[in-house]
């Protein structure tokens, strides 16, 4: 571990080994868990004076072992050459092994913080066929590896294979607001925002985005922005006229659109309606559809009066 304050290095507790005749002594991976604990992964059966199977987690002050680690049934050396952790904190491990104590694996397994298992929901299904995974990846439910394999949960899959966990379906939620643009609501302009959210365990991928505005306006511009710190990506920042669009709205994830119109003559009310529609492979029951609307007054001459316009 580097001291950036002290300017140099120490130790982990002793650090790794491999003993009992085992041969070659490498990590191959790192990652760091939300506690901020540390994940260490390679070929080593000794971190500092805890016995581990070619993974082990460091707290700040000591080693501790994952279950029975990851292992092949053979004896044969095994090594874990990659990690990766989700969004809930477990810990993906992928390398060459078949087993974690009596539990079957082959090259690929979950940490769930107190037992492995398989990524899927059975063996078969997460089954890789080859030599070894060197690559993963986790972005909420989906699972990317790559390595060396011929196939996986027994579909043909050369070196790279994308898992879908079924975590329950998408659940999208539409919020909608509208403001004239002058301050003292007499312009000929309505703002609208736009947030659509996926809050669902499982992404929504190509969800039809669509807008409409009426009376119809006679200029339309908007604006999309990620939500902070997100993984959703707009097709693009911005564009003219009104929004029908396709978009990738991962886990926990969502779009913030801005929409200026320019209302026609005569126009007293802009109404905006919003809908978004999914389709998904994966997780049922869930939200697959929403609908928003709401309406501003773009001159003073339009009120509001018991639910009724005027």
């Amino acid at each position: 571990m580097w001291d950036p304050a002290a300017g140099m290095w120490s130790g982990l507790g002793g650090g790794i080994e491999n003993l009992g005749g085992q041969s070659g002594t490498f990590i191959e991976d790192i990652v760091v868990l939300p506690d901020g604990d540390v994940v260490f992964a390679g070929r080593f059966n000794i971190a500092g004076s805890v016995a581990v199977n070619n993974i082990a987690r460091w707290d700040g002050s000591r080693w501790h072992p994952l279950g029975d680690g990851l292992s092949l049934a053979s004896g044969d050396q095994a090594f874990v050459g990659a990690l990766a952790v989700s969004s809930a904190g477990e810990v993906f491990a992928g390398g060459a092994f078949d087993q974690s104590g009596d539990q079957p694996l082959d090259q690929l397994g979950r940490w769930d913080g107190n037992a492995w298992s398989a990524v899927g929901p059975s063996f078969a299904e997460s089954e890789v066929e080859g030599d070894s995974i060197d690559g993963i990846v986790v972005v909420g439910p989906d699972v990317f590896v790559a390595g060396d394999f011929g196939r996986v949960g027994g579909v043909v899959a050369t070196n790279f294979a994308h898992f879908v966990r079924d975590l329950g379906g998408p659940d999208l939620n539409l919020i909608v607001t509208g403001r004239t643009s002058g301050e003292d609501a007499t312009g000929a302009q309505a703002v609208f925002t736009i947030d659509i959210e996926n809050t669902g365990g499982n992404n929504a991928f190509d969800t039809v985005f669509s807008t409409r505005v009426a009376p119809a306006p006679s200029i339309v511009s908007w604006t999309c922005v990620p939500f902070a710190e997100g993984r959703a990506r707009c097709p693009q920042p911005a564009g003219s006229g009104v929004p029908e669009l396709v978009i990738d709205l991962p886990s926990n994830d969502g779009l913030h659109f801005e929409l200026l119109v320019e209302s026609a003559p005569q126009t007293l009310f802009q109404d905006l309606s919003v809908e978004a529609e999914t389709t998904s492979e994966y997780g049922d029951p869930g939200n697959f559809s929403a609908f928003a609307s709401t309406s501003v007054a773009v001159t003073d001459e339009g009120v509001f009066k018991n639910g009724f316009e005027f």
